[in-house]
């Protein structure tokens, strides 16, 4: 849909070399309804120009009539503010005009409807927490960043790393990220989700990693309550989309982590071992027992482990239960305290560290075919 013949011709030409056609050209929003009326599945190439505000008004009313089409827009100059009104309308993805040609062609590409039914599912590993403070941040980031390193930078991104921390949001700074859109905006999106929203809400941290921030990093880091209801339709979409999704998830309620051991690969139930830390933990898995779900996923993670803790892994593991393996991650507090500082990776930092290679040996039983490309 656009006023100017300029802007139908270049889109024209850069699906032309593609395999794409542009099957009509409407004037305005009345012509493309009766478009989409024809065929509901349709994708829409919309100008906003040359008034953005009012044509994303008339957008989505039109989009939520057709929930199954897909909206790309072009803009001559697109700016934040305009990013947010357009994903709130409907739109998958902003182009610039001085851009159209060299983007177009692999967006579309990206957007088709049955994308994310087509994808086998990537491997996801959710980190909970027995108690705050004992690292599952830590773990959760670097676990990501050690994941995304294996493959080489010309495959794209292959990790994602999700931050349900609706209270803080620690993986922004960990990262040193400004992200504009976060975990709420696919959360309370009322439409379709695909592939093409998870990575244009996604922040990049590096060419293999990317970040779905929390609610908390870009509302002020005030606390939010996001409402989970979607949550496993989000982590549907989002583990077809990238071979590997990290799931720190700290103080959630308990409906949306029983949606997250159901979905999850892998779980790792953190804690140190401490009194306190070993009991909340039993009271988890008694929980998940309780619920029906199975714990055969469980991996109990020990972190901080040193050489004298106050409760050993032999005592822990009868308390947690019979046969239960705990994994120990040794603690390297300077080299942790020196990556949250700087918003760097232990590998960054510290590529010797302790904690580095037990994660890294960890990994080997989370996702050996990854480590095995090493």
């Amino acid at each position: 849909m656009t006023q100017d013949r300029s802007v139908a011709a270049a889109v024209s030409r850069a699906l032309s070399t593609n395999g794409h056609a542009v099957t009509a050209v409407a004037h305005d929003p009345h012509e493309m309804l009766r478009q989409l009326s024809a065929n509901p599945s349709a994708v829409a190439v919309v100008d906003l120009d040359p008034s953005p505000s009012q044509t994303l008004m008339q957008l989505h009313q039109i989009a939520g009539r057709f929930p199954t089409a897909r909206f790309v827009a072009l803009a001559e100059a697109p700016q934040p503010d305009l990013l947010q009104d357009a994903m709130e309308a409907g739109v998958r993805r902003v182009v610039a005009k001085r851009n159209l040609e060299a983007e177009l062609q692999s967006i579309l590409n990206r957007i088709t409807p049955a994308e994310a039914v087509s994808q086998p599912p990537g491997n996801v590993i959710t980190v909970l927490q027995a108690s705050g403070g004992c690292g599952a941040t830590t773990i959760a980031a670097n676990l990501a960043a050690e994941i995304a390193g294996v493959q080489p930078p010309q495959d794209g991104p292959s990790t994602v790393v999700m931050d349900l921390d609706c209270c803080y949001g620690a993986l922004t700074t960990y990262f040193g990220l400004a992200p504009l859109y976060a975990m709420d905006h696919l959360l309370h999106y009322d439409r379709a989700l695909d592939s093409e929203l998870i990575r244009s809400t996604a922040t990049v941290a590096n060419p293999q990693l990317h970040l779905l921030a929390s609610p908390a990093s870009t509302q002020g880091f005030r606390p939010q309550n996001p409402d989970f209801a979607r949550l496993g339709q989000v982590l549907h979409v989002t583990c077809r989309t990238y071979h590997n999704t990290i799931i720190d998830a700290p103080r959630l309620p308990a409906e949306a982590v029983a949606t997250l051991v159901q979905n999850s690969t892998h779980v790792l139930l953190v804690f140190q071992l401490l009194v306190k830390d070993v009991r909340l933990a039993r009271a988890m898995l008694d929980w998940l027992d309780v619920l029906g779900l199975s714990r055969s996923h469980v991996v109990p993670v020990a972190n901080r482990y040193g050489r004298r803790p106050p409760i050993s892994l032999n005592d822990a593991a009868m308390v947690l239960g019979g046969g239960i393996k705990i994994v120990p991650l040794r603690s390297d507090f300077p080299a942790a305290a020196e990556a949250a500082n700087f918003g760097k990776t232990i590998a960054q930092v510290s590529p010797r560290s302790y904690f580095r290679r037990d994660l890294q040996d960890l990994l080997q039983t989370l996702a050996p075919a990854q480590i095995a490309a090493r």
